[in-house]
This record gives structure tokens, sequence and C-alpha cells, in this order.
């Protein structure tokens, strides 16, 4: 499994028109074949965005950035960024005990789990819809610990398609 998260700088202003365009390319990109996911969240910090895709294979993930839609709409959205995107290409990893949260506060490095990071646990599990982190695949699940070690919680999500 392959995922991308992508963190972007918009220009003062563009969020509006961001927004729009990222719409198109959520919308198309998650008609693509193995395409297992691909959404855009906002940052708490201002005028930054964060598109989290995933994708059944490296294969996938490189058929997505030589798409039309890819092409086309990353074109527009690039007159819209203040900088260069941040990007992260990630691989799924066996977490051996799975992920720490209430059902399974052993896995937790110092054997137990501390309030704030039982909250982000349930925050992030709900996020995703789902009650249990057994419902969610190795790659998603590594993200997440890496969130929530960093004390992150999940980020607004803004386009709904």
């Amino acid at each position: 499994m392959r995922a991308i998260v992508a963190k972007i700088k918009i220009k003062e202003g563009q969020e509006a028109s961001f927004e729009a365009l990222a719409a198109g390319l959520v919308a198309e990109s998650r008609r693509e074949a193995g395409c297992l996911s691909y959404d855009l969240w906002r940052s708490d910090e201002a005028r930054e965005y964060v598109f989290i895709e995933r994708y059944t294979d490296d294969a996938a993930a490189q058929a997505h950035v030589k798409s039309d839609h890819y092409r086309r709409i990353g074109r527009q959205l690039g007159t819209l960024m203040d900088g260069a995107p941040t990007a992260y290409r990630l691989s799924a990893a066996e977490v051996a005990g799975g992920m720490a949260g209430p059902d399974n506060p052993e896995s937790a490095a110092d054997g137990h789990l501390d309030a704030e990071r039982v909250r982000l646990v349930a925050q992030w599990l709900h996020h995703f819809g789902v009650e249990d982190a057994s419902e969610l695949d190795l790659g998603t699940l590594e993200v997440i610990r890496q969130c929530i070690n960093d004390g992150m919680p999940p980020p607004v999500r803004t386009v709904q398609v």
C-alpha cells in the first residue's frame, strides 16, 4: 500500500478558489483505479491544507500523478500556492501489536495511555468512522500513530464529495 501526504500553503485570500478547484481534484481522483481514499484537510495553520491519499500500490500512486485531471487541475492549483508543497510518500509498515488505544493500552510505549492520548485516539477513530483501530489498514494506523505521538488531533475536513 502507498500513502501520500501533501501539505500546501495557499496565497492569502485564495482559500475559496483553492477549495473549489481541489474539490474537482478530489472527486476525479477518487474514481481512479487503485485509489483507496483521497481527502483534503484544512490545517490549524492559516492558509494551510493537507491532501491525504491512499493507493493500493505504488503503480496506482504513479498513475495518479500522470493522470490528465491531476496535471490539469494541479497546474491551476499551483498558481494559488504560496511556495512549494511538502509531500511525504509512505509505505505501509507492519506495526506489532496494532495501535495504542482505549481497548489496547498495553501497546503504548510506557504501558499506559494518558488521558490526552486516549482522547486523541477516540478523535482519530471517530474521524475515520470506526469504533476500533482493527478496522483500519496498517498504513492509516501508522500515520495516526505518528500524529498521536506528536499530540496532533485530526484536521478539519473541508471538502465533502
